[in-house]
């Protein structure tokens, strides 16, 4: 794995051509992801976010870690330095308040609590925001904050290789990789496509590569890659080489 950040989705090495876009010359950056990254300040600094996200399953107005990632992506193509650590502040700020909220555990009531809340709708359309913020923003972290992180990243790693949101979850026979074994039902592979299954997949990958060697001592969390790529992608590749 590599070990500088950012690692995820985006790399060190992108980070010269991101920022050389980021001028008042291409009106795909001054018209478009500027306004979007104002108007997200503008909804945080009225209270909108994170007030006004009830922690569910589903669909919100103002989710929370959306906007967290996209602070933590202008963090990294911004030039000016005050203006880098204020949004990378900005994403902490949204990125703790429902980590340390979940920290607290599984409550089916309670925001950010709820037992599928790192497994249902929510999770698949805004799910990779967790670990992304986490790579984006990882200099702007305590020690504290990322041993938290990594308390919720794996009960939410756990929840996703056993979820049961739809059918054929994941794969079968669980704890089994890179064996044909996984891929012996045609009916299970194929719901290797499904959306559920396919989120699942990436949320366990990415929560597993965010965090550091030292920040994971017992590698625990980063065991889970294992899972992701010999297990999850090693079913989705034979459909999509097959079936699919």
């Amino acid at each position: 794995m590599v070990a500088a950040h950012p690692r995820l989705w985006v790399t060190t090495a992108d980070l010269p051509r991101l920022r050389a876009w980021a001028n008042r010359d291409n009106p795909i950056y001054q018209q478009g992801l500027k306004v979007l990254a104002e108007e997200a300040v503008a909804a945080m600094d009225a209270g909108r976010v994170p007030a006004e996200d009830h922690g569910g399953t589903t669909w919100v107005q103002y989710p929370t870690e959306m906007y967290a990632q996209l602070f933590a992506f202008m963090s990294l193509i911004e030039e000016d330095p005050a203006t880098q650590r204020d949004y990378a502040e900005r994403a902490r700020t949204l990125l703790m308040f429902v980590i340390d909220a979940a920290a607290r555990g599984q409550a089916e009531d309670e925001p950010f609590r709820g037992t599928q809340f790192a497994t249902s709708d929510r999770s698949r359309w805004w799910g990779e925001s967790f670990a992304l913020t986490t790579d984006w923003i990882y200099p702007h972290l305590s020690r504290e904050d990322k041993a938290t992180i990594r308390e919720v990243f794996l009960r939410w790693a756990d929840e996703n290789e056993r979820a049961e949101i739809t059918t054929y979850n994941h794969p079968e026979p669980r704890g089994v990789q890179n064996d044909p074994a996984l891929v012996a039902d045609p009916v299970r592979v194929r719901w290797a496509a499904n959306n559920y299954y396919t989120a699942h997949a990436r949320n366990i990958g990415l929560m597993a590569m965010a965090l550091d060697v030292e920040d994971d001592p017992s590698g625990e969390l980063r065991s889970h890659l294992d899972s992701a790529t010999g297990a999850w992608l090693y079913v989705i590749d034979h459909l999509l080489r097959n079936d699919g």
